[in-house]
């Protein structure tokens, strides 16, 4: 594909940017499956070797800093696979913040899939309007994969472009005290914010996919393309958490409480048994109000 090029392939002196589809040595089935959905065997092919830590005794794993740092954080025990991860994507992005000339990073797991056939044209497009703004120092995430659940209660404005526009591409800026985004599967990251992620990041007390806390310490915007490019199948079982141990974690703001305060009541609202489609109607007016007001302003995109 013109322009994205695995991360072990880039010539000197051009403008292309890489790719790195991270993967276990012993993965080799998912990555059949990414070519099997569309992925180009190339971009497959030179796949950044995951950090494994599925194996490392959990004795050896507590007496990490990072670990120490992440169970203060998260106020439970770090998985073995939680702990890899991480240290995955940190070693991708310092490689790319340390040797690369390019000023953008595509970063993809090895349990995605694209939403449709269009997915891969829409990258495209959507890394040359973001490369634009890499070049002139903008240091952000970019979100190529949202779950909706976790979208709609993020606070999170449009960004307006007639490039985006006539590529049929939704991109939202997140306001970093309500960034309620996790998974780590799909995402673009520019030079810039890769060197504050990697500062960020020598002793980390974050996980791999908590975009809250990565983006608050590290300075980065976060940004997310909705509907999202590439998702995660439901057929590939957890390299990270294969015994489902993993629970949910997630930094609290006043902005997410609130949002959570909207949903108990919309609850309540709707299992009322007095004025039940009124209060309903009063409801979806307010709600619809209040993610217009939040998403639909500013109508140009200032980047940090």
């Amino acid at each position: 594909m013109n322009g994205l090029v695995p991360w072990n392939m880039i010539p000197k002196g051009t403008d292309a940017i890489p790719i790195a589809i991270i993967s276990l040595n012993d993965a080799a089935d998912r990555r059949e499956s990414l070519i099997e959905s569309g992925f180009p065997p190339e971009w497959v092919r030179g796949y950044w070797p995951a950090t494994d830590m599925r194996n490392t005794p959990q004795e050896e794993v507590m007496q990490n800093d990072a670990y120490i740092k992440m169970k203060k954080t998260y106020g439970r025990d770090i998985l073995p696979g939680e702990m890899g991860c991480l240290f995955s994507h940190r070693s991708v992005i310092n490689w790319f913040a340390e040797h690369s000339e390019a000023s953008l990073l595509v970063i993809f797991e090895d349990d995605v899939i694209p939403m449709n056939s269009n997915s891969y044209n829409k990258l495209a497009a959507l890394t040359s309007f973001l490369d634009i703004k890499a070049k002139s120092g903008s240091a952000f995430m970019c979100h190529l994969g949202p779950r909706r659940s976790q979208w709609e209660k993020s606070f999170s404005r449009k960004i307006y472009s007639s490039e985006l526009r006539s590529n049929d591409l939704g991109l939202y800026y997140h306001f970093k005290e309500n960034c309620n985004m996790w998974l780590a599967h799909a995402y673009i990251i520019s030079k810039e914010a890769a060197i504050r992620y990697s500062r960020s990041s020598i002793c980390p007390d974050f996980l791999a996919d908590d975009w809250n806390r990565i983006t608050r310490q590290s300075d980065i915007s976060f940004l997310s393309v909705v509907p999202g490019l590439f998702t995660q199948t439901d057929i590939a079982s957890s390299s990270i958490d294969p015994g489902g141990l993993r629970a949910g974690s997630s930094s609290n703001s006043n902005s997410a409480e609130l949002l959570s305060l909207f949903d108990k009541l919309e609850r309540e609202i709707k299992s009322a048994p007095i004025l039940k489609s009124k209060c309903r109607i009063v409801w979806k007016r307010i709600r619809l109000f209040f993610v217009v007001c939040i998403r639909n302003i500013p109508k140009k995109w200032n980047p940090e």
